[in-house]
């Protein structure tokens, strides 16, 4: 029941606090501010305000707004996003639109009809200013300047979001985004010059016999320049504050050690500074020129990963966080500018990493993005030490996020590239440079005989110009569901096996779709996305657009299987004491825990007796009677990192192995594993990327035929 009549709001124009909304001219006004807005977006204000303050769910927005057209809740997501900034609202402290976790949005402020005399145009609010001054979450943080806005590279040259401080906000400087390198094979570590003029990396030359070396290139330059010459694996590049001489590890096969070593940019003979710490993978040089930091192993004996500083001149290495139990540890270390503090990458499990800055003089770490679901791929500090620049994929692709140090919610950069990662900001010159990274994946299906081994080649299924992966037979054997970006943006898919009769059942564009899996009767398809921040479970009709949400915690829920029967549900939850796996009605409802000691990914027996499950910390393939019983391990050598790459058979499980890559074969009787088929190149990690048809005569599985990746540079005109 509306508490405000609809058909008024429409035809008179409502205000909500300073602002006038005018339905019928599309637009809201304060004073001699004018905004156009989209009608959709006028739709959910309006549906918002009608309600008097309360509850408006989200299924309700989208058949109110979007009626009979098929959109995901992402784009509602989206939509309000838009509306607030619009409104010139904030996320972290709202004061016209409140998020309801998982359930909706209401209105904050009340809905007049008297309209406003015109009154100035609002500007930034200051501290302590009442809910009708509302200051520009958009552009405004603690502390000093820094704005980065963005074009799109090509043709289209389109000034983006500034991003800035202080009271008031200068004007948007240009920047102007291009590929720095694209050399053939990866390069690895790219880290800008302080001055921004240069960009050092690792890189394996095509036509070199040696491995990886360290090598420069001049930002805009032609041809990047040998910086070492070794026969023994060198990476990760640091510069020196004054932009003379490099800071790597080197590793040294012969006498199995590693080393920290310093080089001048234009070469010679390399300075020992000192022996890595185990399990080295980052390293910085602070701004005086005296410590390196970087990560290793815990002194404790704990197998944690912690930071550390070496002090240059002594070669005195000291632990700088003790990170608690339960978590994978500390890496990526990035000095501030004045060279007060470290930031860092606080790797908290397999899904999520956090934010952090400490003294370097020592004490308690301080968490910038506390409980967010992502992983992160690098780190560093704005020009002026007032934010940090951030790569994550918490929602969905890695892109480029800047959180203020002094605290408040992470805000996107609207870079418009795909899989941004490793930024690195120089201290001057205003530039940045990330690293791109695309894996060119195909589905391809192995014919298998009778006895279960294969039978020619395997053929290719769904190609495209594009990326295809996890995929999975339908319970009919009549078609495959499959994760593909084929239409511009990641989405979920099914079709015939010859890619006939495809259908794509998402319109998240942005948040991934993951970890497809059919119902019994073949009509619906299981999925995950982390659409509000943490994974949840969706499903879909086979011929549907419109998603279904399973579950609405506030934890992750991942890696969705039906029983055989259907009428359950098997996923994995963090929502306890780490990763189980819990069951619940393939209707959403209550769940119930099934396993303890851990548990990420389920599937039944074909017979519907047994569960197998892997856990997250632990390689190798559990079982469980259903209904209940002492768990035993029924396959060693699965990786962790190949979790998903598992099927079962009636008499066995095919899985995929490492060193080399093959698909294999165990049988339960315990005989040796069976190698079934070697491909000719790289399978993916970190996800579901085999299937067996129902009647075992086939496999299907992906193959990356190609990696590409590039690093750009932006060029901040105006900073």
């Amino acid at each position: 029941m509306r508490a405000v009549d609809e058909a008024a709001l429409r035809s008179e124009g409502f205000t909500v606090g300073q602002w006038r909304v005018e339905p019928r001219r599309q637009r809201i006004v304060h004073g001699d501010l004018e905004k156009r807005l989209d009608p959709r977006l006028i739709d959910v204000l309006i549906e918002l305000a009608s309600a008097g303050g309360e509850v408006v769910t989200r299924g309700q927005l989208l058949d109110m707004v979007w009626k009979d057209t098929h959109v995901s809740e992402n784009t509602l997501s989206q939509a309000v996003s838009r509306l607030r900034r619009a409104l010139e609202d904030s996320t972290s402290q709202p004061r016209f639109i409140e998020t309801i976790s998982k359930s909706g949005y209401r209105l904050l402020v009340p809905v007049g009809f008297e309209l406003r005399k015109p009154g100035p145009v609002p500007q930034q609010a200051a501290t302590g200013s009442q809910p009708g001054n509302v200051e520009p979450q958009s552009l405004s943080v603690p502390v000093r300047s820094w704005l980065l806005p963005w074009v799109v590279v090509g043709a289209l040259a389109l000034a983006l979001v500034a991003l800035g401080l202080g009271r008031e906000a200068p004007e948007a400087p240009v920047a102007v985004v291009r590929p720095e390198l694209t050399l053939v094979g990866n390069q690895f570590g790219p880290r800008i010059s302080p001055a921004g003029d240069h960009v050092a990396f690792a890189w394996q030359a095509p036509d070199s016999t040696s491995s990886f070396d360290i090598w420069i290139q001049q930002i805009g330059g032609d041809s990047p320049v040998r910086v070492t010459n070794s026969p023994d694996p060198v990476r990760l590049p640091a510069w020196s504050p004054d932009g003379q001489r490099l800071a790597y590890v080197e590793v040294l096969q012969e006498q199995r050690e590693c080393s920290l070593f310093a080089v001048h940019v234009v070469g010679g003979p390399a300075e020992r500074l000192g022996e890595c710490a185990e399990g080295q993978r980052s390293l910085a040089w602070s701004p005086d020129g005296r410590t390196l930091a970087h990560d290793g192993l815990s002194l404790d004996g704990s197998g944690v990963r912690a930071l550390f500083l070496l002090e240059i001149a002594s070669g005195k290495r000291t632990q700088l966080t003790s990170p608690p139990a339960g978590i994978v540890g500390d890496t990526g270390p990035r000095f501030s500018p004045d060279g007060r503090m470290l930031a860092f990458e606080r790797e908290i499990g397999a899904s999520r990493d956090d934010i952090a800055v400490i003294a370097v003089r020592g004490g308690e770490p301080r968490t910038l993005t506390k409980d967010a679901w992502g992983k992160v791929r690098g780190v560093d500090w704005a020009s002026d030490g007032g934010s940090l620049l951030f790569a994550s994929n918490r929602v969905g692709q890695y892109s480029l996020w800047r959180v203020p140090v002094a605290g408040g919610e992470p805000a996107r950069v609207p870079i418009l590239d795909a899989w941004v990662t490793q930024p690195s900001v120089s201290r001057a010159g205003g530039r940045l440079t990330y690293r791109t990274f695309r894996d060119a994946v195909d589905i391809w299906e192995l014919p298998l005989d009778a006895s279960g081994e294969a039978r020619g080649e395997p053929v290719l299924r769904m190609p495209s110009t594009r990326s295809e992966r996890q995929p999975t037979w339908s319970p009919r054997g009549d078609g495959i569901a499959f994760i593909s970006d084929r239409s511009g943006s990641t989405e979920l898919w099914s079709g015939h096996v010859d890619g006939s009769d495809l259908v794509r059942h998402t319109d998240l564009n942005g948040p991934l779709p993951a970890s497809p899996a059919w119902s019994p009767d073949a009509k619906r398809i299981l999925f995950d996305a982390a659409i509000d921040g943490d994974s949840d479970l969706f499903v879909v009709d086979r011929q549907s657009r419109r998603p279904q949400r399973l579950t609405t915690e506030s934890s992750e829920e991942r890696n969705g299987t039906f029983s055989r029967d259907g009428t359950q549900i098997y996923f994995a939850s963090n929502r306890l004491d780490g990763w189980e796996v819990w069951r619940m009605p393939a209707i959403g409802g209550t769940a119930l825990r099934v396993t303890t000691g851990g548990g990420f990914l389920a599937q039944e027996s074909l017979d519907g007796r047994d569960l197998f499950y892997v856990r997250q910390e632990q390689p190798g393939i559990w079982t469980v009677p259903v209904v209940g019983g002492v768990p035993r391990q029924v396959l060693a050598d699965l990786d962790l990192a190949d979790w998903g790459s598992w099927v079962l058979a009636t008499e066995g499980i095919y899985y995929l192995r490492r060193g080399p890559t093959t698909i294999g074969f165990a049988n339960f009787d315990s005989t040796p594993t069976q190698v079934v088929f070697e491909p000719s190149k790289q399978m993916p990690y970190l996800s579901r990327d085999v299937s067996l048809s129902p009647d075992g005569r086939s496999l299907l599985f992906s193959m990356i035929d190609h990696s590409d990746d590039e690093v750009m540079t932006a060029d901040l005109i105006g900073l």
